[in-house]
C-alpha cells in the first residue's frame, strides 16, 4: 500500500541524479511500474502530526491507515518513535533478524 504523498516520495528519491551511476533510468521506470502494478493506493483518513521531521508523519499516517504492524527504516526521526501506537519502527538489520 501507499499514499499520494509517500508514492511521490518514493519517485523522487528513485529517480534522484546520484543514482544515475549505479542503475539506469529505463530499470528505475520499470521498478516503479512493477510497484505501481503490485500495490494500490489508499487515502489515509488520519493526518499524523507526530514526527520531529514532519515530512515523515506521511509514512505514519499511512501505517496507521494500513493497519501495519512495522515500519521498516533507517531514519533515525522515525526510528525514536518506536513502538508508534502498537506500530514497532526498525531498522531493516533488525527487521530480517527476526
Amino acid at each position: 500500500m501507499y499514499s499520494k504523498d509517500t508514492w511521490s516520495e518514493f519517485i523522487e528519491v528513485l529517480f534522484r541524479p546520484k543514482f544515475d551511476p549505479y542503475v539506469s533510468v529505463a530499470t528505475r521506470e520499470k521498478t516503479a511500474l512493477a510497484f505501481e502494478r503490485r500495490f494500490f493506493e489508499i487515502s489515509p483518513e488520519t493526518i499524523v502530526r507526530a514526527c520531529r521531521d514532519p515530512k515523515d508523519d506521511m509514512f505514519l499516517s499511512l501505517a496507521i491507515a494500513s493497519r501495519a504492524k512495522c515500519i521498516i527504516t533507517n531514519d533515525a526521526d522515525l526510528l525514536i518513535l518506536t513502538p508508534f501506537k502498537n506500530i514497532s519502527i526498525v531498522k531493516p538489520a533488525d527487521f530480517l533478524l527476526t
